[in-house]
C-alpha cells in the first residue's frame, strides 16, 4: 500500500481494531445521516441505523465528512489530442493514479528497454471542474515510479507534467525518481503534448514543448502512454443536502 509498502488489509484491520476499542468512540455501521441543525460548534445530528426510525438526535461541536474519492473521469477532449484521442489505441492506457503501474515494466526485458510515457493531471486546480489539490495524487505517481524503476528490465520513464507537488517529506520520494532516471517535463498549460503514431515503426511518438528547457520542443517514443488522472469526492447528493454542504 501507497507510500510504504505495507498491507492495506493489516493497516485497516489495526486501524478499525483501535477506533473500536476507544472509549470516546461510538461506531454506526450501515447508517445514515438524516437531519442537522446547529451551526459550528454545536450541532445537532440524527442517525437512522439500518431501517429502523432515526436514533434521538447527538450533539456534536464539529463534523467531518469522509466520502472517499474516485479516479476524475476525463472529459472527451477535455486535454486535448494528447489525453483522449489516443485511448483506444492497445498500447495507451488512461488509469486512475498508480492502478496497474507497477505492472508495466513486466513488458520490459533485460535487452530491450520499455519507454513508458505518463501524462499526469498535476495542477488540475486551474481548470474550473476541479479546484482542489488533494496532496496524493502526484506523489502516488512517482511512487509508482520507483515500483517500476524497482522492476526487472530497463524502463525509460518520462512524466509531463503542469507542476508536480510531492508535499512534506515526500519530496524525497521525488529525489529518489530522479536518482532511478525518471524524466519530468515540465508542458505549457494552453499547449497539450500531440500524440501521433510513427508510420514506420508504428510506435507512439509525443511531441510536446519542455518548459524546464526555455521552451524546446522535444519528441518521445513510447512503447505505453499512460494518463495518471487525479482523484475527486465520491458523489453523494444525499448526504451533501443533508449536511448543507457547498
Amino acid at each position: 500500500m501507497y507510500p510504504n509498502g505495507k498491507n492495506g488489509g493489516d493497516l485497516i484491520s489495526r486501524l478499525e481494531k483501535k477506533v473500536r476499542e476507544h472509549p470516546g468512540i461510538t461506531v454506526f455501521t450501515e447508517a445514515q445521516v438524516v437531519e442537522k441543525s446547529g451551526s459550528f460548534g454545536n450541532y445537532e445530528v440524527s442517525i437512522r441505523v439500518g431501517g429502523a426510525k432515526p436514533r434521538p438526535s447527538r450533539s456534536g461541536g464539529s463534523l467531518v465528512v469522509a466520502s472517499g474519492f474516485e479516479a476524475y473521469p476525463v472529459k472527451e477532449g477535455e486535454f486535448g489530442r494528447a489525453w483522449t484521442a489516443w485511448s483506444p489505441c492497445p498500447n495507451s492506457k488512461v488509469v486512475g493514479r498508480r492502478r496497474r503501474a507497477a505492472e508495466v515494466s513486466g513488458q520490459a526485458r533485460p535487452d530491450r528497454g520499455l519507454h513508458l510515457l505518463r501524462g499526469q493531471q498535476a495542477d488540475r486546480r486551474r481548470r474550473a471542474s476541479n479546484e482542489y489539490c488533494s496532496r496524493y495524487c502526484c506523489t502516488a505517481a512517482v511512487h509508482s515510479s520507483l515500483q517500476v524503476a524497482a522492476k526487472v528490465g530497463r524502463v525509460h520513464q518520462y512524466h509531463l507534467h503542469r507542476d508536480v507537488r510531492t508535499y512534506g517529506k515526500y519530496e524525497l520520494l521525488y529525489d529518489e525518481a530522479l536518482s532511478q532516471g525518471a524524466v519530468f517535463v515540465k508542458v505549457p498549460d494552453d499547449e497539450p503534448p500531440a500524440v501521433n503514431r510513427d508510420p514506420e515503426s508504428g510506435k507512439l511518438l509525443v511531441t510536446t514543448r519542455d518548459l524546464l528547457s526555455e521552451g524546446e520542443e522535444v519528441e518521445i517514443p513510447a512503447d505505453l502512454v499512460v494518463l495518471v488522472t487525479g482523484m475527486v469526492a465520491r458523489d453523494n447528493e444525499v448526504l451533501t443536502k443533508t449536511l448543507k454542504l457547498p
